[in-house]
C-alpha cells in the first residue's frame, strides 16, 4: 500500500535505528519475533564521555509497572 504513494526501497532487515538495536528470530513455528534494545546505544554513550570506570545507580523506576500511574492530587496545573 507504502508503494502505491511513493517510492519505497527495501534495504534489508534493520539493525540499528534512532539509537536502538533490533536482533530478528524466525521461530520454528514460522513466526518472526524482534527483540529492541538501546542497551549498545547506551554503552557508547559511557564509552564517548569516558565513563566506563563509573559505577551504576538504580532508578525508582521498576521494570514492568506502567509509569504514569501516579496519583491525582486534585490540585489544579495552574496552582502547584
Amino acid at each position: 500500500m507504502l508503494t502505491s504513494k511513493l517510492r519505497v526501497d527495501f534495504m534489508g532487515a534493520v539493525s540499528w535505528f534512532l539509537g536502538s538495536s533490533y536482533e530478528w528470530h524466525f521461530l520454528t513455528n514460522g513466526k518472526l519475533t524482534c527483540h529492541i534494545s538501546q542497551q549498545a546505544y547506551v554503552e557508547g554513550l559511557v564509552e564517548k564521555f569516558d565513563m566506563v570506570e563509573s559505577n551504576p545507580a538504580h532508578s525508582p523506576y521498576r521494570s514492568g509497572l506502567p509509569i504514569d500511574r501516579i496519583p491525582r492530587d486534585g490540585v489544579h496545573p495552574d496552582n502547584k
